[in-house]
Formats: structure tokens, sequence, C-alpha cells
């Protein structure tokens, strides 16, 4: 070899996390009514996404009576024909850079009342990761649940106090329920791993809930930044005189 050549080599905990994944963003539900179509839209974001990515993202839904036809970023959703009734299915989307897919729940109805009062839990964010001693908060949003009304005419706010939050293995998180508001609840990451948490109701003898996946990372995983540096298709370089 008439040059030498350097390679810089580091050594870095087995937990850490390399590179950084994408991740979607959007709204966690759609309404449609029965016979007729929406448009949904879904951001894939990350700082190590390329403008390419989008045309990789995948659309899928649950029940067969619906159809999705995607393009990039942007998808077509098909309701059931008129008088099929009201339907709760769940559209995924999915990107092989994506480090979770995201969940989108999808009501339709024959008629604008019955389904803007069709009752559901939901969240616009589905899952939640961080590292073990750390602490966030969770939250579940609502439709359908409406407010009644006292004999003087005042309303009175749907009451979520009997809203319940699950976890599947309490050994990988804690889980302590928002007393001042219910659809928020505090979780502590215990120990590494990945678990599913639930919120849930109980109303008029039907249960509605929310599903969401939590991942603890050993204490010390990091999301590494960028190396800074000056690079070349070469690494020698000759200059004459």
């Amino acid at each position: 070899i008439v040059y030498p050549t350097e390679i810089l080599v580091k050594v870095m905990s087995k937990d850490a996390i390399l590179e950084q994944p994408l991740y979607f963003a959007g709204e966690g539900i759609l309404r449609i009514l029965n016979g007729s179509s929406k448009e949904y839209q879904v951001q894939l974001k990350g700082n190590n996404k390329q403008a390419s990515d989008d045309a990789e993202i995948k659309w899928s839904i649950d029940d067969n009576r619906l159809r999705v036809f995607g393009s990039g970023d942007v998808a077509t959703v098909y309701a059931p024909t008129y008088g099929t009734g009201s339907t709760i299915s769940h559209m995924t989307v999915k990107h092989k850079k994506a480090d979770v897919d995201k969940g989108v729940l999808v009501l339709t109805a024959d008629d604008e009342e019955t389904l803007m009062s069709m009752k559901a839990l939901y969240s616009d964010k589905l899952y939640y990761n961080f590292e073990v001693g750390k602490e966030i908060s969770v939250f579940c949003q609502t439709v359908g649940f409406e407010d009644t009304y006292n004999e003087s005419g005042e309303s009175i706010k749907y009451d979520f106090s009997r809203l319940t939050w699950m976890v599947n293995d309490s050994s990988i998180i804690s889980v302590e329920k928002d007393t001042s508001n219910p659809l928020y609840c505090k979780i502590k990451g215990l120990k590494a791993g990945t678990t599913k948490l639930y919120a849930s109701i109980n109303d008029e003898g039907k249960v509605y809930s929310c599903e969401f996946t939590i991942t603890v990372y050993p204490l010390g995983s990091v999301m590494l930044d960028p190396e800074v540096y000056l690079t070349t298709g070469q690494n020698v370089v000759t200059l004459g005189k």
C-alpha cells in the first residue's frame, strides 16, 4: 500500500440506538358516511427521512367491507354501501423504516347523526418510547360521549371517572391514573421491554377501549446524532506544484 488509511472505530453500549427511526403523525380517527369515501393524510417524519420514503408507505384495513387505496402519504378510504349500518374498523399505516405502525380508528354509518353519535376511545399517538426511570403522561381522546342535563337544564359533563388504565406487564411500567382528568395517566419505566397499555370504560354494558404500545429502553440507550465531519470520495488527494 502506497498510502496508509485511517479507520475510526466507536465501541458503544449494546443497547444503543444507532439510527433514528422514522415515525408517523396524523389524526387517530376517521369518520365516513356509508356509500361515500374520504381522503386521509399521514405525515412520515424523522431526521433521516428522504423525499422518496413517502412512496414506500403501505396502507391496509381490517374490515373487508371497507377499501383503502394509498398513494404515498395520502389514501382514499371507501365506506361500505349505504344500508350497511354502523361499522368500526382499524386502518394500519406501515413503513419499513418506521419505529411503529400508525393505527387509525375508522367509523362509518348510514347517516350523519348516527355517525357523529358513535362512541369510541382513540388517540392520535398510540405508542410511547422512553428510558427506564423516566415518567411520561399518556392520554386518550373520546367521541360520542354526550353530556347530560339536570332538571334546571344545566349541562353535566360525562363522568369518565369509571375509565380504567391497565397494563399487560406491570413489571415494565407502573401506571397512575390522573385524579383530576381520568383520560390521562402517568407511567414510569421500571425495566426494559415492550408492553401494552389499555384505557377502557364500561358505558351502559358496552366496553370501549384504546390500546397503546409502550417501549422502555435500558438506561443509557441513546439516539445518536450524526457525526459531523468532512468527507470525500477519495481518501488521498495528490496535488502537483
